[in-house]
């Protein structure tokens, strides 16, 4: 039983000494981050660095960067944001390496307004990643877009974080 105890109390000391814990709650009044700055405004912050993507040995890693590097998008847009624009250079990248593969691209919201608004913004912004990637030269029937709406967020809660990145663009090849 102390054995349990001073696990479970030194697992809650790690948890705290890392910084794990709840985030602070947005209260209402208070100005939300600009997040887009933080992400979007600073190509010297990128997730994932160039070079990353050309090192052959990583073809599977690849695989798996280009499946779950997402682009976001601004409340209520589906114009694409300059980091989103480089993400998506990424994946033309990684589509002309592999002529074969085929992309879907899912539209996602976030949880505000109605589901059927957000199923037909989930379909602009899906598409708006679409006609880039055409735009680049990747043929489109390589491309198949769908609408999820607000059906699947990325991260559950409610606040503006959580609403920044459920705003996206998801890309699964096939």
């Amino acid at each position: 039983m102390k054995r349990a105890c001073l696990s479970a109390s030194a697992l809650l000391l790690l948890v705290l000494a890392l910084g794990l814990a709840a985030p602070a709650p947005v209260s209402a009044g208070t100005a939300p981050p600009n997040l887009t700055a933080m992400i979007d405004d600073n190509p010297d912050t990128e997730l994932v660095p160039a070079e990353f993507f050309s090192d052959p040995d990583f073809t599977y890693l690849n695989r798996f960067v280009f499946r779950y590097e997402m682009v976001h998008f601004n409340v209520d847009s589906s114009v694409l944001l300059p980091g989103g624009k480089r993400a998506l250079h990424r994946k033309i990248r990684w589509l002309q390496e592999h002529p074969d593969a085929t992309v879907v691209v899912e539209g996602h919201c976030d949880a505000r307004g109605t589901s059927a608004y957000n199923r037909q913004l989930g379909a602009r912004r899906a598409e708006a990643a679409r006609t880039f990637l055409i735009e680049q030269g990747i043929a489109p029937h390589r491309i198949r877009v769908v609408s999820l709406g607000k059906e699947r967020p990325d991260v559950p809660g409610w606040g503006a974080r959580v609403w920044f990145y459920n705003r996206r663009a998801e890309f699964l090849p096939h």
